[in-house]
């Protein structure tokens, strides 16, 4: 795990508009996997999982309003999260690239999916929902609702908010923390109101890419039954669910969640190889 460069490795791209998108590429020879992360997060929250997919080309980037990325007073619609992921890729030069995305970069991997499917070749979604809709009288949200700014990263909220059914490395939290605390509140409560009001049933409907769901059983925000309501809707979805695992399952399994992606992607290589060549000549 490199936490201690990973602001360093960052690099930026311009996308028009004064758009700015701060990524991680590890330009590693082999198949492009982007990977979107969640609300509040950074592409640090892959951190943990990097190590284990050494094999293929990861392209982390910060989403809009998070991290190092350019962070306007609106345009918070998971179409403008995609966007920006499209431009990114674009920018890139990848005609294609397994997208896997992390609750709100799962909504957004969808979104993309539906609305550029020839840029992604793949989906996996991890910790993601149709209609995520989350209880705003949770004692989670009602104390993010609480959140002012100056946000503190040692606030005793980021305990609850970045917590974990098993032991996940102390460094790595604290950074998560400083990248979520330098969000303003107003950004939180904007984009948190984009997430409860997202309903996602009519783009599952349009993803035509083999799919995989990675879920947690204990997840206290998007439950497992949404898991399962959203391989319902996708047109080829293979579903995981690990036992004992909340929210976030590629902190607290990183290697087993990596052992999926891999399984994965090597089958839908395998069927996607076996399929050019069963096409007439």
């Amino acid at each position: 795990m490199r936490l201690v460069d990973w602001d360093v490795r960052k690099r930026k791209i311009e996308t028009g508009d004064g758009r700015t998108i701060a990524y991680i590429d590890t330009d590693t020879p082999g198949s492009a996997v982007v990977l979107i992360h969640g609300f509040t997060d950074s592409s640090v929250s892959f951190a943990l999982l990097e190590p284990y997919l050494p094999d293929v080309r990861l392209i982390m980037p910060d989403l809009r309003g998070h991290g190092a990325s350019h962070r306007p007073d609106d345009a918070y619609r998971l179409a403008d999260f995609a966007e920006d992921i499209a431009c990114l890729m674009d920018g890139l030069g990848l005609r294609e690239a397994f997208v896997v995305g992390h609750s709100l970069g799962a909504l957004t991997a969808m979104q993309l999916a539906a609305t550029r499917p020839e840029l992604v070749g793949a989906l996996a979604v991890i910790s993601g929902a149709l209609r995520p809709n989350t209880d705003e009288n949770d004692p989670i949200c009602a104390a993010m609702a609480m959140l002012r700014d100056p946000i503190d990263p040692a606030h005793e909220f980021f305990a609850t908010w970045h917590a974990c059914a098993s032991p996940v490395d102390a460094a790595f939290l604290t950074m998560l923390a400083r990248d979520a605390a330098a969000i303003p509140a107003r950004l939180w409560s904007r984009i948190f109101q984009e997430i409860r009001s997202c309903d996602l049933r009519g783009i599952a409907s349009r993803i035509q890419q083999p799919a995989l769901i990675v879920h947690g059983s204990a997840d206290p925000l998007f439950s497992v039954s949404q898991a399962y309501a959203l391989r319902a809707c996708l047109r080829s979805g293979d579903m995981i669910e690990l036992p004992g695992c909340g929210h976030n399952p590629h902190w607290e399994r990183p290697g087993r969640v990596a052992g999926s992606l891999q399984g994965f992607l090597a089958r839908h290589l395998r069927q996607s190889a076996s399929a050019v060549n069963r096409e007439p000549l």
